[in-house]
Parts: structure tokens; sequence; C-alpha cells
């Protein structure tokens, strides 16, 4: 479930054998609790105190909530909750569409946030100094979040994570130096979550936010497992004619993409000046 969360939320925070929950606000689950632990806590609060608030995915077994997937009661006769999924309601919004997973799932994201994460993430992914870093501001932004929690977590043997140092200046001293660049020097090997996009996450916040009732109706669960798999429930694709022409009723502008898939897998070298030239998406 995606959820947003405040200063308010933060701060009325509880602690409890080593977990820590919040209590939030949803249109559509009215006000569950979620639970996490110490070091992710920290993270959020660390983004809330910047931004002013976070949007964050919570898997199912994190949450506590009433088992119900429509507006709460106190919520049924508002208007912009009724609006959802009514003819219209998505006027303007344009979706790339194509399938993942072997063909088995359905992929629907906005062309706007689609640009924006594969921009970021062929930025990052092709990187080869810091300079190249600053082709997006997502992607330095990204690179110093990062830093900052390697200085926050680093000890006597980290090179080049100097005490005293914050994870801004770190980043310009190193990119006044043009030093050299990788995501598993920044990341680390197993840290792909902190920058890599997920196209399946992505279906789901858009799908999910904007038109509930057709996530109700036509969402599945995954069934995927492995060490670093992370499931997320999607559309199937062999619902796709249904689902499109649901999501075309709703004023939706749908443009097929046969390359979303694999740019979420494996950025293209020119990707991010396809998507400045306007030559991606191809219309």
């Amino acid at each position: 479930m995606i959820i947003r969360v405040t200063h308010q939320d933060v701060e009325g925070a509880e602690h409890a054998e080593g977990r820590i929950y919040i209590t939030v606000d949803t249109p559509m689950y009215g006000r569950p609790r979620v639970w996490m632990g110490p070091e992710s806590f920290q993270a959020l609060r660390d983004v809330v105190g910047r931004d002013g608030d976070a949007w964050c995915e919570v898997p199912e077994e994190q949450m506590q909530r009433e088992d119900r997937k429509v507006a709460p009661p106190e919520l049924e006769d508002n208007k912009d909750v009724e609006d959802l999924d009514e003819p219209g309601s998505l006027a303007g919004a344009v979706v790339l569409v194509d399938v993942g997973d072997g063909g088995e799932r359905l992929l629907v994201i906005p062309v706007d946030v689609a640009c924006s994460e594969l921009r970021t993430y062929a930025t990052l992914s092709h990187a080869g100094t810091y300079r190249d870093v600053l082709a997006d501001d997502g992607a330095a932004e990204t690179v110093v979040e990062a830093l900052g929690r390697r200085l926050d977590e680093r000890d006597e043997d980290d090179e080049g994570l100097e005490e005293g140092v914050s994870a801004r200046e770190l980043f310009d001293r190193r990119l006044a130096q043009d030093a050299s660049f990788s995501t598993d020097a920044v990341f680390g090997e197993e840290g792909w979550r902190e920058w890599c996009p997920d196209h399946r996450a992505a279906t789901k916040r858009f799908i999910r936010g904007r038109a509930p009732r057709l996530w109700e109706r036509f969402s599945q669960g995954d069934g995927g497992w492995g060490i670093d798999y992370d499931p997320v429930d999607g559309l199937p694709a062999a619902d796709q004619d249904q689902i499109l022409a649901r999501l075309q009723a709703l004023g939706c502008e749908i443009l097929p993409c046969p390359e979303l898939d694999h740019q979420y897998g494996s950025p293209d070298r020119n990707l991010t000046a396809r998507i400045d030239a306007g030559e991606w998406p191809t219309k």
C-alpha cells in the first residue's frame, strides 16, 4: 500500500519491541497502522523533515487495517472519492502500456512518471563520473541521499568518508575532482532498491490511486518469490483489452510502448538524450 507520511504522523510514532508504529490517513483505507524498523523509520523521518512529507510503499505484512478495499463510510459521500472511476475522471492523462513478467503482467504508467523515473535511472546506470550524474537532478539528489546514509553508518575502515563532512559537501568535492562514479560504490551491491525504479510499483500506484474500482476488479496477487524478490500485486495481461477499454472510458489516452519493460529492466545508454529530444516514448 502507498501511504503519505507527514510531520504529525512521525511525531505520533509509537515504539514497541524494536518496531516503530505510525498511523496515517488514506482516502481508501481509513487510518491504517503500519510498522517498520528503526533504520527505515529514521530514513523516513529524515525525508519528512526535509520535504515536509514523504510517500512510501508498505508491504501488506507491515500493515494493520480493517479488511476493506472501498472508501470508508465517512468518505462514501465525499465528492472527490465519488469522482474516481467516473467517465472523464482521467481526462488528460497519457499512459504508456506494455507487458512484463514474460507477458503475464500489464504495465500502465503515466508518461510523465515513466520519463522522470527512467531519465534518472538511465543517468545513474551509465554515469562514469560524478559530473555525469549532474545530467539529471533526481540522479544527483539520489546520490547525495545515499552518501548521507553512508556517512551516518560509516566506520573507521571506510575510506573517503571523513568526519564532519556533509553529504552535499562530499558530493561537491568528488564533483570538483571529476571522480569516477559507480552505483556499486555509492549504493552497495545490494542497494539497488535505492536507485532502481519498479514499473510494477508505478503501475500499482497509478491504477490503485486514480482508478481504485478498476484495481479492485482486476488486480491479482504476486506469486513470485526469491531472496531479492519484492512481490507487488499487479494487473493480468490476459485482461488487457478490458482494462484499457475502461481506462479509455475514464478519459485516458493509451500509448503502446513496447520498450517500456525493457527500459525499466536495463535502460539504453542514449535514453536520456532521446527523452530530452522528444524521441522517447515514440508516438
